[in-house]
């Protein structure tokens, strides 16, 4: 399949203006080993370390959400090779192993947390139902809890930015706006409640499209956020809506190479293609998502 994916992707990538950022979208980076449900999610700590250095080597600028905002919102040219990196959701495995890493490469990243979860030590229930797990955790198991406010600010001391996923982390797209402004309120309010910062960016729960996204933009605007993902796919460029800017999924099964040509831009068109094929080489096809020769 990436040789099918990888000439294409290139050659559409020569015809792309080059003045973008590509926004990398992760969750999880845990030790984590098994390949059930939701494991496509978690990047391992060896595999993080090796993309955060190709970033390094690769002379590639990071830039914070904010910073990307303000070069958006002002008309001016995006440098050149940008990238940011956010972070999903809000797990302790963030501040337990992502960011050391990101330190050791003096990077930065921006975290959007469900704020209902943080400082809970409850278990997120989306994890909690797919590993059979209880609220009452062992230590050993504590980096699949959400971040408590102390680690938060801890980061925050360190350089790194946050925003909002939500309150609660329910779908946004089928929903009362009453209730989307409840979540978007509460949410934004508890940033503002614990951390320095007042300007926020919002990134959707597993996003909307279309009319849904038209009417949330509005929604997040007037909730007082300064932008946001709302779910499209692909690289922000300087023409794109400061209330529905695009981004690329990372996912563990995401061989070097494939990382590779997602920062480098084959990817920005083909994602959900080559989502889409994984997602049928694995769970209808039945093999291993670990299994990534021949296909990075």
């Amino acid at each position: 399949m990436s040789l099918i994916i990888s000439p294409f992707g290139r050659l559409l990538n020569l015809l792309k203006p080059r003045n973008e950022i590509r926004v990398l979208a992760y969750h999880r980076v845990n030790v984590e080993k098994d390949s059930g449900k939701g494991s496509e999610w978690n990047v391992t700590p060896e595999r993080f370390k090796a993309q955060m250095g190709l970033i390094k080597q690769g002379g590639y600028e990071v830039l914070t959400v904010r910073e990307a905002l303000e070069y958006l919102n002002c008309g001016a040219d995006f440098p050149e090779r940008a990238i940011c990196l956010t972070f999903d959701d809000g797990y302790r495995d963030n501040y337990t192993f992502a960011l050391p890493i990101l330190e050791r490469f003096n990077l930065k990243a921006t975290f959007y947390l469900v704020t209902g979860y943080i400082g809970s030590d409850r278990v997120f229930e989306w994890i909690r139902d797919s590993k059979g797990m209880s609220d009452d955790v062992s230590v050993s198991r504590s980096e699949f809890m959400p971040l408590n406010w102390d680690q938060v600010l801890e980061m925050e001391r360190r350089g790194m930015e946050f925003g909002s996923h939500s309150h609660s982390h329910r779908s946004l797209s089928e929903i009362d706006p009453g209730i989307i402004a409840g979540e978007l309120g509460e949410s934004i309010r508890e940033l503002e409640k614990h951390l320095s910062d007042g300007a926020y960016s919002f990134a959707c729960p597993f996003g909307v499209w279309r009319e849904a996204a038209e009417k949330l933009k509005e929604l997040v605007q007037g909730s007082g956020y300064s932008g946001a993902f709302l779910g499209k796919w692909g690289a922000l460029k300087k023409k794109a809506h400061p209330y529905d800017m695009p981004r690329l999924t990372i996912y563990g099964w995401d061989s070097l190479g494939v990382f590779q040509r997602k920062i480098g831009g084959s990817y920005d068109w083909l994602h959900f293609l080559y989502s889409g094929w994984h997602f049928l080489r694995t769970s209808i096809l039945g093999k291993n998502r670990k299994q990534e020769k021949g296909f990075g």
